[in-house]
């Protein structure tokens, strides 16, 4: 248990630091049993019971952080049923009748008639940039947001009888007989995982640097300024970041920018340059250097790699972390584009492979070659390698090395894409469907279901949820293709599935007709889509 995590407590409801832990491991049982749980993008995991949260390291063996929005009574003193004083407050609400059992009662909740509390009223505020007025017009549009969310999003019964409503860009908060909403707030990482396993994830998150183009609305601080995209896109939030040298623009101009971070539910953009340029050579032998550390460690027989390359490692580390050298992003795209959890990975061998060198112990060494062969940092270590080899050697071809390229990004896709829950679902779904037509299909780590043809394999790609708008089955459709130059043999047809239907019905007819490509999608009554008869026929 960190210092942190009990500071925290403390700071939340008082008392000393002996009592804080001793109530810590009274309670941390019970909310790890019924708590939601979910890991966060940095690695660490997060435990939530009704505005209670624990904070454990990724591997669950420390408690590192404590938050609550519950200051009035302490995570015992909720467990024992004992009342907040906050019922007894102007702006408190009480129930009015018996709890409601099911998801149904709860969905055909009458808006008009729920009390709407102060407090509501401003986080509702705050997450949509109204002003928090007593006018009808701000309360129709708080409710026939609730409306919304009641009817299509997801429904939860908490151990103490509120329900939770998980709409894809707000979280509601209601009483156990529905008569008021306690609070609403942003989605969690425990909530948007919750929302992806029922198949209602928010929208897909933008990687770093996705281009979009954004309109100034409202100055904040000396650097930062609020923007919207152009088209709007109610599910995001964006904040624009300057640098000291950047034009300051006026509001309602419009720039074009790039995708830095997400930051706390928010995308921070930037309309400079800086950070997006080019490889320098000067950054190239450094992330040459530290690459072959991560060689070096991570093969059959560890050695010893040299201290400044150590030194290049932790710097590899800090620009992806920090972006803020001028090619953090070409450097952390030569790596495969890592996610938050990847990078802690890297940063934790990075910071324990000092002590594995100067320890008398080998197999401290060995240990750390085995994280990295198990994270996939060994294979991204050689990928990058050789993407610098074709860098610096004009006369290489640009298909030389598919095997150590091609194929470690490809796998890192896959890799990325089988975390989606419905992705998997659909990719088993067709693998069943394959063998009751009396076929044999395969897959690997790179290839979602491969079947042999009679011309050669038949290979189906398989999109994440959502993925069904035109940009998205193109973006398959070049990824299978991809895939197609990397099986053996040349492969006789290709699909690419969906996970549910595309977004207009002209699409899977364009696909097919300009980049050769079948698209099919489940279906109640089996498959649908011009590659349909592919998963079915015998």
């Amino acid at each position: 248990m960190t210092r942190a995590a009990v500071r925290a407590f403390v700071a939340a409801h008082s008392g000393s630091d002996q009592e804080a832990e001793a109530e810590i491991r009274g309670v941390i049982a019970t909310f790890l049993t019924d708590g939601r749980q979910a890991q966060q993008t940095d690695g660490y995991r997060l435990v939530d019971l009704n505005g209670y949260r624990f904070v454990l390291s990724h591997d669950g063996t420390a408690l590192t952080g404590y938050r609550s929005m519950h200051g009035e009574r302490s995570p015992a003193q909720y467990l024992a049923g004992v009342p907040s004083r906050y019922r007894f407050s102007r702006l408190a609400v009480t129930d009015r009748g018996p709890a409601l059992q099911d998801v149904a009662a709860v969905r055909a909740l009458p808006v008009e008639q729920i009390q709407v509390s102060a407090e509501t009223r401003s986080a509702f505020a705050d997450l949509t940039s109204d002003r928090p007025d007593q006018t009808d017009v701000f309360l129709d549009r708080l409710r026939n947001a609730l409306a919304a969310d009641l009817s299509g999003g997801h429904i939860e019964t908490q151990p103490r009888g509120n329900h939770l409503v998980l709409g894809s860009s707000r979280t509601w908060n209601l009483s156990p007989d529905g008569s008021s909403v306690l609070f609403v707030r942003r989605p969690t990482p425990l909530d948007a995982e919750t929302l992806a396993a029922v198949g209602l994830g928010e929208a897909d998150e933008l990687a770093p640097g996705t281009e979009l183009r954004v309109r100034a609305l409202a100055h904040g601080d000396h650097f930062h300024w609020r923007v919207t995209p152009v088209p709007e896109d109610r599910q995001r939030r964006y904040l624009l970041k300057l640098r000291p040298d950047d034009r300051v623009p006026g509001a309602g101009q419009e720039l074009d920018v790039w995708v830095v971070r997400r930051r706390s539910g928010v995308y921070v953009v930037s309309a400079s340059d800086f950070g997006r340029h080019e490889i320098s050579e000067r950054s190239a032998e450094r992330c040459r250097s530290a690459l072959t550390v991560l060689t070096a460690i991570g093969g059959d027989s560890p050695t010893e790699p040299p201290h400044a390359s150590v030194l290049a490692l932790d710097g590899l580390v800090s620009c992806c972390f920090r972006r803020d050298q001028a090619d953090w992003l070409s450097v952390w795209r030569l790596l495969g584009s890592p996610s938050s959890a990847d990078l802690t990975v890297l940063r934790d061998i990075s910071r324990n492979l000092p002590d594995a060198v100067q320890s008398a112990d080998a197999t401290e060494l060995e240990q750390l070659g085995e994280v990295l062969q198990s994270s996939g940092w060994l294979d991204r270590a050689i990928a990058a390698l050789a993407k610098l080899a074709g860098k610096d050697s004009p006369e290489v071809s640009s298909v030389a090395a598919p095997a150590t390229v091609l194929t470690a990004e490809l796998a890192a896709a896959a890799e990325t894409d089988r975390t989606c829950l419905q992705h998997e679902a659909v990719r088993h779904q067709l693998m069943a469907a394959l063998f009751g037509a009396g076929h044999k299909p395969q897959d690997s780590s790179i290839v979602d279901v491969l079947r042999p043809g009679e011309q050669g394999p038949i290979v189906y790609e398989v999109l994440p949820a959502g993925h069904t708008s035109y940009h998205a089955v193109r973006s398959g459709a070049v990824r299978v293709r991809e895939i197609g130059q990397v099986v053996g043999g040349t492969p006789e047809r290709l699909h690419v599935v969906l996970t549910s239907p595309p977004d207009e019905p002209w699409i899977p007819d364009l696909v097919e007709r300009v980049l050769g490509i079948s698209v099919l999608w489940p279906s109640a009554s089996g498959w649908q889509g011009p590659g349909s008869s592919s998963a079915t026929d015998d």
